[in-house]
């Protein structure tokens, strides 16, 4: 009798345990596709920012060797400290130490400047992370959808160039290939970028596939094709 009830109740704790695991797992995935990784310019900030505190530390004890006891004292390592940093927003967002406002338009005005190196997925990753920390009307988002508007347009007229003398399909789509990987535009901005290159495409196909019907229907191995 009593096997029998310790089986049960191995049986039913067992039971709540699986439950418990997968309600966590689901809890986890649904979250995880809400996490946006941090921009790039607020990674480099923060790591210079750990560089120079450690550097500063370590040059007060001049040119001796230090204690290792006293190096324990020093700031973190700079990648450790960057992890640390980003593992505490991650916990703790909307707290009264992060000045959102204000970091969204360093951040932001940092992104515009840039020149080189920068992609319209690294302008729209930086456009998510902070949509709900600022208003949609807040200048750094202002900011930021003109430089993605600015972007789309010269990924636009870049594939325009690349395709005005093609008249291939497989060409074609492999200029259109090439520009959404040249500038990672994302997902949702595609259609924009490529509608007028996917027009020619159709058009591409099209001719070439009337071309083919001519050709196969001038094709003695194959008289009875309805060309």
């Amino acid at each position: 009798m009593m096997e029998e009830f310790n089986q049960e109740a191995a049986l039913g704790v067992a039971g709540k345990l699986v439950s418990a695991f997968r309600d966590e797992q689901s809890y986890l995935a649904k979250n995880a596709q809400k996490v946006v990784a941090p921009p790039a310019v607020l990674r480099a900030a923060v790591f210079i920012q750990a560089v120079v505190r450690r550097l500063a530390f370590l040059k007060s004890f001049g040119t001796a060797d230090i204690d290792p006891e006293m190096l324990e004292l020093a700031p973190s390592i700079p990648m450790l400290t960057v992890g640390l940093f980003f593992s505490r927003r991650m916990r703790n967002r909307g707290l009264a130490w992060i000045n959102a406002e204000q970091e969204a338009m360093t951040v932001a005005g940092v992104m515009t400047n840039k020149e080189f190196g920068l992609t319209m997925m690294d302008v729209c990753n930086c456009t998510k992370y902070y949509a709900d920390m600022v208003s949609p009307s807040h200048m750094s988002q202002i900011i930021l959808k003109e430089k993605l508007d600015f972007m789309l347009v010269q990924a636009k007229e870049y594939l325009q160039v690349k395709i005005e003398h093609l008249d291939q399909p497989v060409q074609i789509f492999d200029a259109i290939e090439h520009c959404k990987k040249k500038f990672q535009v994302p997902s949702t901005l595609h259609e924009q970028v490529v509608d007028n290159a996917t027009i020619k495409l159709h058009v591409a196909i099209e001719e070439a596939e009337a071309k083919l019907r001519r050709d196969l229907a001038k094709a003695s191995s194959v008289p009875a094709i309805n060309a």
